[in-house]
């Protein structure tokens, strides 16, 4: 349950932690709220997270403690940047870099996007990906959501309830990651074994959703995921994805065979090379997916 966090009173303002200010609620979920809020110290702005435990003898979740122990690792250009961890008798909060909005909320006020706005976020995205990737850390809930845009117009990777490190050898993991509409098709289908390439289907997604100016692939339950995916791209072809065979007879549903769109088309602001980068990311086979390195070298960021 979240504890009482005004701690104290200033003039006629009520203090979090005896330092912050609080401006407006920015978000809130089952973690407890974000806030944006002023240091009256420094006067600079920041984003609280206020943590509430998961119940009453739990005390903080480990969603939370996983967030916090990996962010207080990682620094990184385009990756947020927790400032601090507050605590104060039964009060937790983690102090963020303020972002004036998240990439959601920029496709849904902006028409179109510029090509050249798309490939600056695209090549940032891959290069805090790349920094994750090579550390061993999989994200795991790649989404705009939890992708932030500072004021300078530059990206900020963010959100890191659901990140790990892979293991080696590798072992089974939850398939209660990624938000649905960014869900890889192995992990629709009940694979458990997976790596970073969960992450790079993610950003397939999300290249595709600046591209077209809407999410590409809103599926409104698992089969349903799976059916817009195979709208897009066509039915998968079992040769080049030989694990398709097997994961397809765990599901109870027929799955529909659908020809593939016309990328050129649905992605009118991409050239030819914008699209080769989006289908290397969003191959079915995730052993054939393009890797944040080797995006980071594609002709589509040279051009």
């Amino acid at each position: 349950m979240f504890a009482s966090y005004l701690l104290k009173r200033h003039s006629t303002t009520q203090l979090i932690f005896d330092k912050y200010e609080k401006i407006e609620t920015l978000g809130e979920g089952t973690y407890g709220f974000v806030s944006k809020v002023r240091n009256v110290h420094d006067k600079q702005y920041y984003a609280l997270k206020m943590i509430k435990g998961e119940n009453d003898s739990d005390g903080i979740s480990s969603t939370s403690l996983r967030e916090i122990s990996s962010l207080l690792k990682l620094r990184h250009p385009f990756i947020i940047k927790l400032i601090s961890v507050e605590n104060k008798v039964d009060s937790l909060g983690m102090v963020f870099e303020y972002c004036e909005c998240d990439l959601s909320k920029y496709i849904k006020n902006h028409s179109k996007i510029q090509p050249k706005v798309i490939k600056k976020w695209m090549k940032q995205l891959f290069s805090a990906i790349e920094y994750l990737h090579a550390r061993r850390y999989l994200h795991r809930d790649l989404k705009p959501q939890n992708i932030l845009i500072d004021k300078y117009c530059n990206i900020k990777l963010a959100d890191f309830g659901l990140v790990r490190a892979v293991t080696i050898p590798l072992r089974e993991y939850t398939t209660e990651i990624i938000t649905l509409w960014y869900r890889p098709p192995e992990i629709l289908l009940g694979a458990t074994h997976y790596e970073a390439s969960v992450d790079i289907w993610s950003i397939g997604a999300i290249f595709g959703e600046l591209a077209y100016g809407a999410p590409i692939y809103r599926g409104e339950s698992e089969y349903d995921e799976l059916l817009k995916i195979f709208r897009v791209l066509g039915y998968p072809d079992e040769k080049e994805w030989p694990d398709f065979t097997y994961l397809k007879n765990r599901i109870r549903h027929s799955l529909p065979v659908f020809e593939k769109e016309n990328l050129s088309q649905k992605f009118e602001v991409l050239n030819t090379s914008g699209i080769n980068l989006f289908e290397c990311c969003n191959q079915y086979n995730p052993t054939k997916r393009i890797t944040a390195r080797d995006a980071l070298h594609h002709p589509y960021f040279s051009e």
